[in-house]
């Protein structure tokens, strides 16, 4: 006569699986949400450093104005004003954000595969 020993481990892999598939999904999303959050951090940089141009621009221009009328009024020889612009580079912005869903997400991906593998060992070692 056997027996059969009931382990109540019937719905694991299942349950695994979906786990897996919730964490995958979520990985996904957190990731999508950082690059979407970085383009939007980049389009404002862009538009502040634009609209930061065009206002030296207009300064300069009513600096320009303004020298050029002195000079009218003192009669001065040097009239050539050379302009020197220079160029901003703003550099990408980075932070904990980013490193920070990186690291959630893997350490949620390690822990699951992680249990996954010891349920396997343990279903074996009851048979």
């Amino acid at each position: 006569m056997s027996k059969t020993r009931r382990t109540n481990q019937g719905g694991s892999a299942i349950v695994f699986i979906i786990v897996g598939i919730i964490l995958t999904v979520g990985l996904i999303g957190s990731v999508y949400f950082v690059v979407k959050r970085g383009e939007l951090a980049r389009k404002e940089q862009a538009i502040a450093a634009y609209d930061k141009e065009q206002a030296d621009k207009k300064n300069t221009e009513e600096a320009d104005k303004s020298e050029e009328v002195n000079v009218a009024e003192t009669e001065s020889p040097n009239t050539n004003v050379a302009e020197v612009s220079i160029p901003t580079t703003n550099l990408p912005v980075t932070g904990p954000d980013f490193i920070i869903v990186n690291l959630f997400g893997t350490s949620l991906m390690t822990i699951a595969v992680t249990s996954y593998l010891l349920s396997l060992r343990n279903r074996s070692r009851s048979l």
